[in-house]
């Protein structure tokens, strides 16, 4: 597991946090239903190597990060 801290401001539609592998395959979604917290992702059968996550509001990637499994 990797505990993922989130903050959205002025929250008006639908927030996910989406994990992708290096070649932008989707490996986990998570849809958030708080303005403001930690979400915790579950890394069960995923290889380890590099993905990146992001926090996606209505459909528009807001920010994106590096998660490294080892």
């Amino acid at each position: 597991y990797t505990n993922i801290s989130y903050e959205i401001k002025n929250n008006e539609g639908i927030a996910k946090l989406i994990l992708f592998d290096v070649l932008g395959n989707n490996v986990r979604e998570t849809r958030l239903t708080e303005t403001i917290g930690i979400q915790k992702i579950d890394l069960t059968g995923l290889n380890e190597g590099i993905y990146f996550y992001t926090l996606q509001i209505n459909g528009k990637n807001m920010v994106s990060r590096k998660l490294i499994i080892e």
